[in-house]
């Protein structure tokens, strides 16, 4: 069968929701230039890219699990791209959000947050 089959594809997903590693593997091989790319885009250190090539096939498992077999409107290549892109954001996320919180005193903080109340507050008093 030809692995650009969509039939193929469909297979595939059967036998990973099977618990089937070696058609997990095989998903992983056929879609290793797109992962690749995808990861690519978002990372460019070394351990970035090991890590966040990790995460891309765990969501491609994840996408593999709960792409919908019976819809014809999506392929499993794209729904299987943007679940991988999102992870990829999500962890962009989470690490400009452990760089934010680490290089923040928190006395500082503390005062902007005492500042950004109180002007609210005052805010609120204008409106009334």
């Amino acid at each position: 069968m030809d692995k650009q089959d969509g039939n193929y594809t469909a297979e595939l997903l059967i036998r990973c929701r099977a618990r089937d590693d070696a058609a997990f593997s095989e998903l992983v091989e056929l879609y290793s230039p797109m992962i690749n790319k995808t990861v690519s885009s978002y990372f460019d250190a070394p351990y970035d890219i090991s890590e966040a090539y990790s995460e891309a096939c765990v969501a491609l498992h994840r996408a593999a699990n709960s792409y919908d077999l019976g819809q014809t409107e999506v392929t499993f290549g794209l729904y299987a791209h943007v679940c991988i892109r999102n992870r990829m954001l999500d962890m962009l996320r989470s690490k400009n959000s452990d760089l934010a919180i680490s290089d923040v005193d928190v006395d500082e903080l503390a005062v902007g947050e005492l500042k950004v109340s109180t002007y609210r507050y005052f805010k609120d008093i204008e409106k009334k």
